[in-house]
């Protein structure tokens, strides 16, 4: 994931498999670019011994828009995610109406 962003993001641990990613600065739709150049770019890693392929599911929230609170941020990303990973794994489900998707 750290090839995909800048020197300023920070990437957290949040839970067992999850992870949380800071973007300062960065408006909804550059965000929304982040997390689909992330999604494509763990989706085309082979891992092990080149059987294993991963796929990610993101939620996006970007402030001030779906909160001011880092509370707040973290909760509509969550919500996010589970709604990606509801519609079939392997999206970015952001604020706008747009789903992205790629089999």
């Amino acid at each position: 994931m750290a090839a995909e962003l800048r020197a300023s993001d920070t990437v957290y641990r949040y839970g067992g498999e999850e992870f949380s990613v800071l973007l300062r600065d960065t408006p909804a739709e550059g965000a929304s670019d982040v997390a689909e150049r992330l999604r494509a770019a763990v989706g085309g890693r082979v891992f092990g011994t080149g059987r294993i392929r991963v796929t990610i599911s993101l939620g996006v929230a970007v402030g001030p828009d779906d909160g001011l609170a880092v509370t707040e941020l973290i909760r509509v990303a969550d919500e996010r995610l589970f709604e990606a990973k509801h519609l079939g794994r392997n999206r970015v489900v952001t604020g706008r109406s747009d789903v992205s998707v790629t089999g």
